[in-house]
């Protein structure tokens, strides 16, 4: 039987097998392309009798590999892609099965009849959300697809890559020791305690994700940066665009091309349509019911009544969150208006009537108030135990997905007629409740009026007798604006214009999410605590007008294994691709001109030149994330781990390939603390082949 092992690298491509000596014997090849129109057949026809790699597609040719890498190179207007994208298959990238597939079938060829291959696949990374099971399926699938002019086929499997480089280089330490294989604060997002600071959101909190769902927060991920960040501004949200800052290439769903996608904040463009998911009506979920539990009259027994939602019990909640309070004194709920809000002050005294069979009492409160109170102890404990918050600040008890959209109107009709504004040719909600901020947002949109959002910050106040009262919080405002309105929000929506009309239209709805563009995007240095989130089933969530990824090409791949089984495993997506990008934008210059010049780099030396200092900075965080995630591995295995000996760790892969790479990280891995006792760190002589020739390993251990 052949035996094969294959390192499917972001940059490099390395497969490995035995000479006639039974020595190891390597193939490489660049994981790159570049993209040639084949407007002129002379030209591709002149790179292929030169040898270059090429692949024809659709009136389209690609040149591979390294050659790809020297025309980009010496001709900058040239655009150097890659199949792989943080150390997996790049999805955004449409010809990458093809375009690896003939890379990976050139390489492994020839095979015999019986072929039995082992693959590295990573570990899912810890810093940014990667689909490292759809990488391992596409790998898989173009190795399955292999065929030799023979009709041979072969046997693949996977294997971790941090875990190939143990069996490759710590077979003599039967094979234990490590392996490693090289939103700003401030950003608002939307959460269940209203518009927050991505900062200040807590595990448990709950998130809109892309899919228009509430989903719980697993795990809120801090982390120091400093490099290059993302600014953008958007239509529709016209404060300070200092919160929308993103770093280490986060990823945003963007419509491009008809099509929803993850694309990353370097590689957006102004004009991109970017949007917040809308919660949408969930037909299956269980009718909003309220329990209201009270004596009646003096006697002992409790009675329970239960009161399902109707479009009017929704107006009434709204009336509450907009001007409602529960006196628990007096034992009843009661609402202000302005005397002359006659049709409001009769539409809540109709509802209670209606639905609870209660009267309503009025009393004056001051020279233009009207106080509503309906005393009841019942809906009284309802109203405080559900529509406050711990801090008794207000919110909504339900997800509006529980409502149809006629509820959805009503709700929001309260809401504007006790603490909103009808304008000539808008209507707006303004609070400093960010909760029933989100709230009016999220049922603007759910009636198909994309409307804008907008803070100011705290404001002083004097009252007519000169005393001087201080604001605290922002006030925040949510506007729909129409060509045609009325006295009534009813009569209004009925006939707001909502052509979705780009050219005239700031904001507009489509495809379920309320939509605007990018109108400027500026790059700035930033050094300092950055946020991620965790988020259930969806690796998602949202803010004003953005919907962001869990998120920053290469991977850092670690594994901790003792006796060749993997006490712990993980990746970090910042490595030698990142660096490339992350130099390149701080110096003005591609990411293949930086990637040229690394090897002439020495991390040892003091930089002279603005690369060699671009370049030393991305390595050295990459270093402290690495060593941060060792720690981080340690302190939440599984298993407890000990050992009596000094533990190895090889470094190894292109990204290991610079100059003083190992002497660096030597250093920082022995500066912190850890379970075991750092032994030698081993730099491989052919750094670049040991995942590749530990995949063989574990292919021919596998096939003994």
């Amino acid at each position: 039987m052949l035996y094969l092992g294959y390192d499917a690298g972001t940059y490099n491509g390395v497969c490995a097998r035995r000479d006639a000596n039974q020595d190891f014997a390597y193939k490489r090849e660049i994981n790159a392309f570049i993209e040639i129109p084949l407007e002129n057949r002379f030209t591709f026809n002149m790179m292929k009798s030169a040898g270059i790699p090429l692949i024809e597609r659709d009136n389209v040719a690609y040149a591979l590999g390294e050659a790809a890498v020297n025309m980009a190179y010496t001709l900058p207007t040239l655009e150097l892609k890659r199949p792989m994208k943080d150390g997996c298959v790049n999805p955004q990238e449409r010809d990458a099965f093809q375009i690896m597939s003939v890379m990976m079938h050139s390489l492994i060829d020839p095979v015999e009849k019986e072929t039995l291959l082992y693959y590295c696949v990573p570990a899912d990374a810890v810093n940014k959300e990667t689909d490292a099971d759809y990488h391992q399926k596409i790998v898989q699938a173009i190795f399955d697809n292999f065929e030799s002019d023979e009709g041979y086929r072969i046997i693949s499997r996977p294997i971790n890559e941090a875990l190939a480089l143990v069996y490759a280089e710590l077979a003599t330490k039967a094979f234990t020791g490590i392996g490693i294989s090289c939103l700003c604060p401030g950003t608002k997002i939307y959460s269940s305690d209203g518009i927050v600071n991505i900062e200040d959101v807590k595990i448990g909190d709950y998130v809109i994700t892309h899919k228009g769902r509430n989903r719980q927060v697993t795990n809120v991920i801090t982390k120091n940066f400093k490099g290059v960040a993302t600014k953008i501004q958007m239509q529709g949200y016209s404060n300070d665009t200092k919160e929308y800052k993103f770093v280490d290439n986060h990823e945003l769903y963007v419509k491009r091309e008809g099509e929803w996608k993850w694309v990353g904040c370097e590689d957006l463009v102004v004009g991109d349509v970017v949007g917040e998911p809308i919660v949408s009506s969930n037909s299956n979920s269980k009718k909003i019911g309220i329990n209201i539990c009270e004596k009646i009259t003096s006697s002992p027994t409790i009675h329970k009544k239960r009161y399902e939602s109707t479009p009017s019990l929704q107006r009434l909640f709204g009336y509450f969150l907009g001007d409602g309070s529960v006196n628990e004194s007096e034992g009843c709920i009661q609402f202000d208006f302005a005397k002359h809000e006659m049709s409001n002050i009769k539409d809540v005294k109709e509802i209670i009537l209606r639905v609870f069979d209660k009267n309503v009492a009025e009393t004056e409160k001051g020279e233009n108030c009207i106080r509503l109170k309906c005393y009841s102890r019942g809906l009284c404990n309802y109203f405080m135990n559900n529509f406050y918050d711990k801090n008794k600040v207000k919110l909504y008890p339900w997800d509006i997905s529980r409502l149809n959209n006629n509820e959805c109107l009503n709700l929001l009709v309260g809401m504007i007629r006790s603490d909103g504004t009808n304008h000539k040719d808008s209507v707006v909600f303004s609070n400093t409740n960010t909760r029933l901020i989100s709230l009016a947002k999220q049922l603007f949109s759910r009636l198909g009026y994309a409307a804008s959002i907008s803070y100011r910050e705290p404001r002083t106040h004097t009252l007519e007798d000169g005393r001087v009262i201080a604001g605290k919080l922002q006030e925040w405002s949510v506007c729909a604006a129409g060509k045609k309105t009325e006295n009534s929000l009813v009569d209004y929506i009925d006939n707001l214009n909502t052509e979705n009309d780009r050219q005239s239209q700031k904001m507009f709805i489509e495809d379920g999410f309320c939509c605007t563009t990018i109108q400027k995007i500026e790059y700035e240095d930033y050094e300092g605590v950055v946020y991620d989130l965790q988020v259930d089933e969806d690796h998602s969530f949202s803010g004003p007008f953005l919907t962001i990824h869990n998120c920053g090409a290469g991977m850092v791949n670690v594994c901790y294994a003792m006796y060749g089984n993997p006490i712990f495993k993980f990746a970090i997506v910042n490595s030698g691709d990142w660096i490339d990008k992350q130099a390149a934008k701080a110096i003005g210059e591609s990411p293949t001109f930086v990637n040229k010049q690394k090897m002439k780099v020495s991390l040892l030396k003091e930089p002279t030149t603005l690369v060699e200092r671009a370049i030393q900075t991305q390595y050295n965080l990459m270093i402290e994330r690495t060593v941060k995630g060792i720690m981080d591995g340690f302190a939440n295995a599984n298993k407890t781990v000990r050992s009596d000996t000094p533990v190895d760790i090889v470094v190894a892969g292109g990204t290991s390939l610079i100059h003083g790479f190992r002497d660096v990280f030597d250093k920082a891995i022995r500066q912190v603390e850890l379970p075991i006792t750092i032994g030698e760190v081993i730099q491989p002589a052919d750094a670049l082949y040991s995942v590749a020739r530990g995949c063989l390993i574990a292919a021919e251990a596998a096939g003994k």
